[in-house]
């Protein structure tokens, strides 16, 4: 079998017929008169999502190429962990995924329920709000909690378990790093993964330490550059494992969807159908619902949504655009409707959430 085509029966066999549909799946996921989403229900079922042969370049394929062009990566704190031989680092829960990289020596990560041994060139994943103890060589007879760390320049932290020479020694970056709403590069993960990297990897760490303690124009750009490559080369090691079924995997194994997921993440601003969407997949509109409903469970207006807020979030971020063009850039018709549909969401209006997120 290629790659790209489907397995088995044509979809249309086994999924309900248009003429099973409801009448709501005729609705415009936008309301033609404000721009603002309305909220549609639709019937669901347990289709079999299509795939790809194991082995198969899924990475390559160019709608998987153009979903994975959005992964936008966000580097928010850089530590080094120097970690004596007989102790321990312990580290409390952090609201986004860790990434270390061993730089040198060996030890290992130690979770309750779990271990994985390191050693210099890995790359370990851990997931979002994870205790875990960072361990040097030999038995533990210290354990010392992440407190305070030195400042090395530049928003670098060291921590220490002891100023003798460590057994191993670890570049950790809190990351945050998505696609879209529920697309998250690693937040299927339920406990730490590790991969054994190349040279690229070092040298990628390189870059980024280098980028943190010389700042120049340009330099966050580099730095999240760096950080996207390790990730997505990560990513790549770990996409055929039995265990990696995330809404990603998903989208990214089924071209259909991925189509889909691409037409609301490129042009949020157009006011998408569950028609034009389904036709955009060569699928029936409830075929497409029950897939969205199997792989985020929500509908397709729900995702679009959460698009179009999650876009004008970076933007209110990222940019000095006015309010009432970020809202038309991500499908409102008018401000006021977008305020609305934001506050829901934020608990706070468009204005008051700028001037938080910069400061």
């Amino acid at each position: 079998m290629q790659c790209g085509t489907k397995y088995g029966q044509d979809l249309a066999s086994r999924c309900p017929s248009e003429e099973s549909a409801p009448s709501s799946a005729q609705s415009m996921l936008s309301d033609p008169a404000d721009g603002s989403p309305t909220s549609l229900t639709f019937e669901t079922g347990e289709p079999d999502l299509i795939g790809l042969d194991e082995g198969c370049p899924i990475l390559a394929h160019p709608r998987a190429e153009t979903l994975l062009s959005f992964l936008a990566v966000e580097v928010k704190a850089l530590a080094i962990c120097d970690i004596g031989e007989g102790h321990a680092l312990t580290v409390g829960p952090i609201d986004e995924f860790v990434v270390h990289f061993v730089m040198e020596g060996e030890g290992s990560i130690e979770w309750n329920g779990g271990q994985i041994a390191l050693k210099q060139g890995m790359i370990a994943i851990v997931p979002r709000n994870f205790s875990k103890r960072l361990t040097g060589r030999g038995e533990t007879v210290k354990e010392i909690p992440i407190d305070k760390g030195c400042i090395l320049g530049n928003g670098i932290v060291r921590y220490q378990t002891s100023h003798d020479e460590p057994s191993l020694r670890l570049a950790c970056a809190t990351v945050s790093a998505g696609i879209g709403p529920g697309l998250g590069l690693f937040d299927h993960l339920v406990e730490p993964l590790a991969e054994l990297g190349d040279n690229r990897f070092s040298h990628m760490f390189e870059g980024i330490l280098t980028e943190f303690a010389r700042p120049a124009i340009g330099g966050r750009s580099v730095i999240e550059s760096y950080m996207k490559q390790v990730l997505l080369l990560t990513f790549r090691q770990v996409i055929h494992r039995s265990d990696v079924r995330s809404p990603l995997y998903l989208t990214i194994v089924d071209y259909q969807v991925a189509s889909v997921v691409n037409a609301m993440i490129g042009e949020p601003s157009l006011r998408h159908s569950l028609e034009s969407l389904a036709e955009i997949a060569g699928m029936t509109p409830v075929c497409l619902s029950q897939k969205f409903q199997r792989i985020f469970s929500e509908t397709p207006s729900q995702f679009l949504h959460q698009v179009r807020m999650t876009t004008a979030e970076r933007l209110l971020k990222s940019t000095t655009l006015p309010i009432k063009a970020i809202a038309g850039s991500v499908g409102f018709a008018s401000r006021s409707h977008f305020s609305r549909a934001f506050t829901q969401i934020h608990n706070e209006d468009p204005t008051s959430f700028r001037k938080v997120s910069c400061g």
